[in-house]
């Protein structure tokens, strides 16, 4: 009976950290949606996709130092070129091991819109029609948190037809409840 009992708990605090790994992802997600240029229509893949990690057969390494600020998201202009140290060896296998999860439960308003992987080629023709709905198309990776809570990890990659496109690792600071995009590590850009 006790061992029945300690299996029930061990199981309720499992399913309790899941629950809440998935929140903080959903979150992070939401933080950077909210930093994305607002004018732009943005649709997403339906599920976070781990082999967004593999590009062309290639395996990135683990980042270990990001520029400040948002990457493809800012002008250059206003990206500092400051370097701050980042050890994301520790937490980046996470994003290979955890499972996707549905974007679209992350969100309560009907932006950005989501697209199921089977449609992605649907979607990616729109891109190159001429007064097109869809400006671009960001696949994003699972979510990492660091140990302590406090820094999560992501890649994202978008794509906005023909060449136009860009890839980085995304690193989030938690403060309060919130996250806060501090710096990327650009992988690509076409």
């Amino acid at each position: 009976m006790k061992s029945l009992v300690l299996a029930l708990i061990a199981s309720i605090a499992l399913a309790s950290c899941a629950a809440r790994s998935e929140t903080e992802a959903c979150a992070v997600y939401r933080s950077f949606f909210a930093q994305l240029p607002a004018p732009e229509v943005q649709v997403l893949r339906a599920r976070s996709a781990p082999e967004i990690l593999d590009r062309h057969g290639s395996v990135y390494d683990a980042p270990t130092r990001f520029q400040r600020g948002a990457g493809v998201m800012e002008p250059p202009e206003l990206t500092p070129a400051e370097f701050f140290e980042e050890n994301t060896a520790g937490y980046f296998d996470q994003l290979r091991s955890k499972p996707a999860i549905e974007l679209a439960d992350c969100f309560l308003a009907d932006t950005p819109r989501f697209v199921d992987l089977d449609e992605v080629d649907e979607v990616m023709d729109r891109l190159e029609t001429p007064n097109s709905d869809v400006l671009s198309v960001w696949t994003l990776s699972p979510v990492a948190i660091s140990p302590d809570g406090q820094r999560a990890l992501m890649l994202g990659g978008m794509v906005c037809g023909g060449l136009c496109g860009g890839g980085a690792f995304y690193l989030f600071e938690k403060s309060g409840e919130d996250w806060t995009l501090v710096g990327h590590d650009n992988l690509w850009v076409s």
